[in-house]
């Protein structure tokens, strides 16, 4: 058997913790403002008073607290619960851009059962356990903090009138005996200063020099004989790209942007220059073979690859594309929106955008061209890395 499928795509410019013994839940909040646990139904939402909060220099204003859906067993996890500030929403980033969830991974992965990752943002709802306490929802998610929120809320909160905290639930089933409804405990406002808040760490490798390049304008492209590749406008950040191959997400990238690095083991790559202004790859395994042209074209990285089965049966290519910008934690907008961590699929969407942190409105971004692509990818940006992935191709 010998089967192709074609892909495309075009670049444009543009710590596991207990809840309540560690982690955010452990962090001293100055002057805390304690409020009553709330239990709270389907169609009357929990208003709670505050006084106001002013804002303080080097400090952070700051909502804390645990919830849950009562269940009677641990049950999975859906976007059950709204929480609101003066009738504003506090999104995953704040006004500045920043993250606002503070101590915890904007990205849920459930400990038990093969399932994605999930966003914890939502739009204006938040992704809580269906548990029955909040002990049990830390619980259930690999970081022991599945019930845990602790948010920036500096942007949204007044500091001269009052402030209204709503928690509103969003579960669609109806309540009975105690279940269904959303449990909301250890609920503190107060402040935190800014330089003791945890920092969220850069998943993004380290990778070293590539010699072989093309420029066009201001656009350089690089390729590495290891397979990755590079891209760069001007002075603005530089977006490395690198794959792999395999169905889980800390599959190793085999083909990597670093002339420096080790060969992989069990694939072998050739180089070539592709016109006058770009590259060709060849990347081969026991029964595949990766075909890839990059190269500028109006300002932009054209980017086409094929897949070939080369074998005698079917055979998985779960491939997984590594986008990062060079010395940089991007901001990812995934799909489309800046909630979002991870997606099974964005075909209506099927966009990538990496923002830089460091230069306010520079970035790079992605958009799959072709319908097999667009069809097949999942997308994923989180801890300075996004990745465009598919495990579902099997030609």
């Amino acid at each position: 058997m010998r089967q192709t499928i074609w892909l495309a795509s075009l670049l444009a410019c543009g710590p596991a913790m207990n809840a309540l013994g560690q982690g955010p839940g452990a962090l001293a909040l100055e002057s805390p403002i304690r409020l009553d646990a709330q239990t709270v139904s389907r169609d009357a939402p929990a208003q709670l008073p505050l006084p106001p909060l002013p804002g303080k220099p080097g400090q952070a204003t700051v909502l804390r607290f645990r919830a849950v859906i009562v269940t009677a067993g641990p049950g999975g996890c859906n976007y059950n619960c709204a929480v609101l500030l003066n009738g504003a929403a506090p999104g995953r980033r704040s006004a500045g851009g920043e993250e606002r969830l503070i101590g915890r991974d904007p990205v849920l992965v459930l400990a038990q059962g093969e399932y994605p990752p999930f966003s914890v943002f939502g739009g204006e709802k938040l992704m809580v356990m269906f548990a029955p306490d909040p002990d049990a929802g830390d619980a259930m998610a690999v970081d022991g903090l599945g019930a845990t929120f602790l948010l920036d809320i500096t942007d949204i909160a007044r500091g001269v009138d009052g402030n209204t905290l709503t928690f509103r639930n969003e579960n669609p089933a109806e309540a009975k005996d105690g279940l269904g409804l959303l449990r909301v405990e250890d609920i503190e406002v107060g402040w935190l200063d800014r330089a003791l808040l945890p920092q969220a760490a850069s998943l993004a490798p380290e990778r070293g020099a590539i010699a072989a390049s093309v420029t066009v304008d201001d656009l350089r492209l690089r390729q590495s004989t290891r397979g990755g590749f590079t891209v760069r406008r001007g002075d603005g950040p530089e977006l490395l790209v690198e794959t792999g191959l395999g169905m889980q997400p800390d599959t190793p990238s085999v083909l990597v942007a670093d002339d420096g690095a080790a060969s992989a083991e069990g694939v072998e790559a050739s180089i070539e220059a592709w016109g006058q202004a770009g590259f060709r790859t060849v990347a081969r395994w026991k029964e595949m073979e990766l075909a890839r042209t990059v190269r500028v074209v109006g300002g932009q990285i054209e980017w086409k690859e094929q897949w070939t089965n080369t074998g005698e049966a079917v055979h998985g290519m779960p491939f997984r594309h590594r986008l990062f910008l060079r010395g940089e934690n991007a901001r990812f907008t995934v799909g489309g929106s800046a909630d979002n961590v991870a997606l099974a699929t964005s075909a209506c969407n099927p966009t990538l955008y990496l923002g830089s942190p460091e230069a306010a409105g520079r970035g790079w971004g992605l958009v799959a061209e072709s319908d097999w692509l667009r069809l097949l990818l999942g997308l994923r940006g989180h801890g300075g890395v996004g990745e465009v992935f598919s495990d579902t191709l099997a030609p």
